[in-house]
């Protein structure tokens, strides 16, 4: 059923239904308790498709399925009230009625979000976990002694528990001394962690500093590749590609998950002066078992020892397995990723940051092909990327790795008891409605560009992404969105529900009615603010999408 509703047009569908619905009715049923009349209940604007009439109220749905509305009978001072209504206006209700009707729908998103959030809550929600799958040499976290395989229970005195939670923290402390707690197998080991300031944009489309560490999400696998040259392991007939899943020497083995694991194999069997070591695919005692000869480690004793390098074995993370146009004319399966334009590229982190910052369609590549080194010039794929100040080009290496990174098992955080996921769900309710008035403040002031605001399009983007994500994803995007529809609705843009709260809250300090007049020319002001938003919003969608928009819909109709 996903793959239906991951298309970005039913996904924005089933999104608006339900966040309009819910909307609008919050409205409908605090406006029927107070007794105000309601003419129309309708999903979507413009001529009517199909609906009922109950009573003197008409339920319906509307050609344009971008919003809807509740019509209160008598919600303009100068509009003709149907002889049914007469004495159940809107404007005529008392003050309190007339707040609490148009407060109703912002809340009826919030408790939208609430209930999403609790039953997430609930259920349980997967989280990255905490766990260090890379360290990179001579970076912070090496110099502090991380490992992989490390996972991070606490910074400064702080419980983390997920891997956002750890990113978020460092990204945060540029500069500043981070004192971490880090279970290792059976211990718990105290480290100081200094992250180095780095300038990075975020998802504002702000350059600020920030910190890194020097750590990766995700283990490398024990995928080999080989170094050129003679070696034990072109000796014992090894190939590329060869998935360690077992080694041992005599009696002793092991089973083996990642790179980290087959390092911790090589350095017990050079400690223990094994003259060969086997490594297996598989634990099957049957198997295909390679021996390579280790009886090099001896004359090295004492020093700080690549052990897999003098094996001549190296990981495959930077090991093409397929390559793509426009880049497969020059490159191919196998070949060994070393420099990117002269900068040596010793892992996959380092390779993507090349990438971020390149800005040339042809770049530089040195390889390793077989036991051949070469320079050659490659050329990378542009690729549109949806940046808050709009669609940019970069360039991207259209391969795959052998040396795909895999994932620690999730952390999945559970309030299995409804005190607990009620706080969960309305903590982060209140976090992200901060978080948004932030946002929005900072279009106001020039903080955040205008070119980062979004409308429709961008909604569809992301229902449809995050559909295809999964069910957590889709309801996380339901319940944020949600939160937006609702705090945007309580800003005081006339038309908008903050809007007439305003109007309310003056007829309440003056104690009389605003003249007709007042109210329509404040009418006419949020329609032209509402509409030039609209514009904008629009205008950003069509600038970042328009292409992935034609490719998409021609799609739908395959």
């Amino acid at each position: 059923m996903l793959e239906l509703v991951s298309h970005p047009l039913i996904a924005l569908l089933i999104l608006l239904a339900v966040l309009v619905f819910v909307h609008e009715l919050g409205h409908f049923l605090v406006g029927k308790a107070f007794g105000i009349g309601v003419e129309t209940f309708s999903i979507g604007f413009g001529p009517r498709l199909f609906g009922i009439r109950i009573g003197n109220t008409e339920y319906r749905v509307a050609v344009i399925p971008l919003g809807g509305y509740v019509k209160f009978a008598g919600s303009f001072p100068t509009e003709d009230v149907p002889e049914e209504f007469k004495g159940k206006e809107l404007l005529n209700a008392s003050l309190p009625a007339q707040t609490l009707t148009m407060a109703a729908g912002p809340l009826a998103n919030f408790l939208l979000a609430l209930l999403v959030y609790f039953g997430m809550g609930m259920k349980g929600i997967e989280h990255p976990a905490a766990i260090i799958g890379q360290v990179r040499p001579d970076s912070p976290a090496a110099l502090a002694g991380l490992e992989p395989g490390d996972r991070v229970v606490e910074v400064d005195g702080v419980s983390v528990a997920s891997w956002y939670d750890l990113q978020d923290t460092i990204l945060k402390s540029p500069g500043k001394t981070l004192a971490f707690q880090v279970q290792r197998k059976d211990e718990q080991i105290g480290l100081a962690v200094t992250p180095q300031g780095v300038a990075l944009e975020d998802l504002a489309g702000r350059t600020l500093e920030q910190g890194q560490i020097g750590i990766g999400y995700g283990f490398v696998p024990p995928v080999l590749s080989l170094i050129a040259g003679p070696s034990p392991a072109r000796s014992a007939g090894m190939q590329i590609g060869f998935t360690v899943r077992a080694a041992g020497f005599d009696d002793s083995e092991v089973s083996i998950g990642t790179w980290s694991e087959f390092e911790e194999a090589l350095q017990y069997a050079f400690d223990q002066k094994a003259e060969h070591i086997w490594l297996a695919e598989g634990l099957e005692k049957d198997g295909q078992r390679i021996s390579v000869a280790t009886t090099s480690w001896y004359t090295m004793q004492g020093e700080e020892l690549e052990l897999a390098n003098l094996l001549g074995f190296v990981d495959s993370q930077l090991t093409i397995d397929e390559v793509h146009e426009p880049a497969d004319k020059n490159l191919q399966k196998g070949d060994r990723i070393l420099a990117f334009n002269s900068e040596a590229s010793p892992d996959i982190f380092s390779l993507q940051n090349a990438l971020r910052t390149n800005e040339r369609e042809t770049v530089q590549l040195s390889i390793q092909r077989g036991q051949e080194l070469k320079t050659i010039e490659v050329p990378l794929k542009a690729v549109e990327v949806q940046k808050a100040q709009g669609k940019v080009v970069q360039y991207a290496l259209p391969v795959t790795f052998l040396g795909r990174l895999i994932p620690p098992p999730p952390y999945v955080e559970i309030h299995d008891s409804v005190p607990e996921a009620f706080t969960f769900a309305l903590s982060t309710t209140w976090e992200q409605s901060v978080r948004l008035v932030e946002v929005v403040g900072g279009l106001f002031t020039g903080d955040i560009p205008l070119k980062s605001l979004g409308g429709p399009i961008l909604i569809a983007k992301v229902a449809g992404d995050s559909a295809k994500a999964g069910w957590q994803t889709f309801l996380s995007s339901l319940a944020l969105i949600s939160i937006n529809l609702g705090v945007l609705n309580l800003f005081p843009i006339p038309v908008l529900d903050g809007g007439r709260l305003v109007l309310i809250g003056f007829e309440a300090v003056l104690r009389r009615r605003l003249s007709p007049i007042a109210i329509e020319n404040f009418q006419k002001l949020g329609f032209i603010l509402l509409l030039a938003l609209v514009v904008l919003a629009t205008y950003n969608d069509l600038s970042r999408f328009w292409s992935a928009m034609l490719r998409e819909i021609s799609g739908f109709f395959k």
